[in-house]
């Protein structure tokens, strides 16, 4: 990166990067020809009658997996693609807050490193409560950085 890039340029980078994986992930899932194992269908189940909350989860996951059915069809690939998205959202979140810690050169690091770590690679091609957790959970580092950084609630 030279000196005559803005300081925002890491943001498109990133974005570029997380955006390429994240289709890319979503086009292979197409593909994916396995049953749903027996947590998906029990999410699955779920998002068909909205509450807030079920059997052993918050509502979360059987929300976004019935919103997801509901605009594109109860097939396992609706189920699923949900989840390549939360994983690409929460590399775009981790790489604001390396931003703020470490620099633009470490953000657009952080969030490469993470969209290809062999974790969300699974993870994106599985319904999975930990993963709809990824982006809240950086999030809240995120504004805990900034609260503790300028010692204001905003």
């Amino acid at each position: 990166m030279s000196d005559a890039t803005t300081p925002d340029d890491w943001r498109k980078t990133a974005l570029r990067v997380v955006a390429a994986v994240t289709l890319l992930r979503l086009v292979l899932l197409a593909f994916n020809r396995t049953d749903l194992f027996v947590d998906e269908s029990q999410y699955w189940l779920w998002g068909q009658h909205f509450a807030f909350g079920y059997y052993s989860k918050p509502p979360l996951i059987g929300w976004v997996i019935g919103l997801s059915t509901w605009i594109g069809g109860d097939s396992n690939y609706f189920v699923r693609a949900p989840f390549a998205l939360f994983h690409g959202a929460t590399a775009l979140v981790l790489s604001a807050l390396a931003s703020r810690l470490y620099g633009p050169r470490i953000a657009m690091l952080v969030a490469a490193t993470y969209v290809t770590l062999p974790m969300a690679a699974v993870g994106s091609l599985l319904a999975s409560t930990d993963t709809i957790m990824g982006p809240f959970f950086a999030g809240a580092l995120y504004f805990w950085h900034r609260t503790a950084e300028d010692r204001r609630a905003r």
